[in-house]
């Protein structure tokens, strides 16, 4: 399997780990509500409504990478340009994570833009 196809694999298990900042938040300053786990995660505030930011953007971001690795791998034949893209966008998604807990946010905006750029990136490879 392709650097790229383990890097989907990756990211799609990161959509999941960036929830556990948010439920830990959450356990620390409440008992889990099984009933209403949503409401109780926008009722957070600060950090914790950070880490529900944060989880949120990571669910948004997983489409158009996933769409990416996708088209790279079907249509695309620069397998340097594919990896190199994949593992950026990897990266630039942990270190949006952590600068969105620890409210960086100038930085946090420069690594989102790293990671939409790897994901745009990785849909032109087959015009590269």
């Amino acid at each position: 399997m392709s650097l790229p196809l383990w890097s989907l694999v990756i990211a799609t298990l990161m959509v999941y780990a960036s929830k556990i900042p948010l439920n830990i938040i959450t356990l620390r300053a409440e008992r889990y509500d099984n009933h209403y786990p949503r409401l109780q995660h926008l009722r957070q505030q600060g950090v914790g409504h950070r880490a529900w930011a944060a989880h949120q953007n990571m669910i948004e971001a997983y489409p158009m990478f996933a769409a990416g690795v996708l088209v790279a791998q079907m249509w695309g034949n620069h397998s340097d340009i594919a990896n190199a893209c994949a593992v950026v966008f990897l990266l630039a998604r942990v270190l949006f994570q952590v600068c969105y807990l620890a409210d960086w946010s100038s930085l946090r905006s420069v690594s989102w833009a790293a990671g939409f750029a790897a994901s745009l990136a990785l849909m032109l490879t087959p015009v590269m």
